[in-house]
């Protein structure tokens, strides 16, 4: 799989463009600006190479001039359950609610210059809305506390549930925004805009960075 872009909203016929999910305007209680469950699924028994591949929720449109910003709510990004052997060169993931990499009991991984941005929405609503932490998908679970924190509520850029034998080498995991607004960046006394990008859990093993 390779030179391949997922793209999701921004253009003409999704019904996903600044007529109907314009920036900060409430868009994650409407359904048309609610996406899919999840853009791309590496299941248990696929062996893969990937090269130059980007799925990407759109964060501004495409087919109208002035490229107005907008805000698409999609659950997940890359779901990785392979058993390997799996390479990914030159990947990118940006935008969804939950996480943009999710590699759960999979092994035998190698992932080589990759990307991820937050979406820029968060954290209002904060991570999960407008959706729900799903046991059977294992979803990370925002409890109260983080909600109340806007630098935590927010989609993992690389999560890791019960691995084995992942190597990550010149992973660029970025968070530019609070709900749009850049004021998170560079002041010393708010030096950050998310606080974990980065999860491991649970029986993992063999995992290099």
């Amino acid at each position: 799989l390779w030179s391949t872009h997922f793209r999701t909203g921004g253009a003409r016929g999704t019904n996903q463009t600044p007529l109907n999910c314009l920036k900060i305007t409430g868009a994650s209680k409407r359904p048309e600006c609610q996406d899919t469950f999840l853009q791309l699924h590496i299941t248990s028994q696929t062996s893969l190479y990937m090269e130059n591949v980007w799925p990407w929720i759109a964060d501004h449109n495409l087919d109208y001039p002035d490229h107005s910003q907008i805000d698409i709510f999609n659950a997940r990004t890359i779901l990785v359950e392979s058993q390997g052997l799996l390479w990914m060169y030159g990947t990118s993931a940006e935008h969804s609610v939950f996480s943009q990499y999710q590699f759960l009991n999979a092994q035998n991984i190698f992932l080589e210059q990759a990307q991820t941005e937050s979406a820029y929405y968060q954290s209002e609503p904060p991570a999960p809305e407008p959706f729900t932490s799903l046991a059977s998908w294992t979803d990370p679970v925002f409890d109260s506390g983080s909600i109340n924190d806007n630098t935590c509520a927010k989609g993992y850029g690389i999560d890791i549930t019960n691995e084995k034998n992942i190597y990550i080498y010149n992973a660029g995991l970025y968070s530019f925004f609070r709900n749009w607004n850049t004021s998170c960046i560079g002041k010393p006394t708010d030096s950050y805009c998310q606080k974990a990008m980065f999860r491991i859990l649970g029986n993992t093993q063999n995992i290099y960075i």
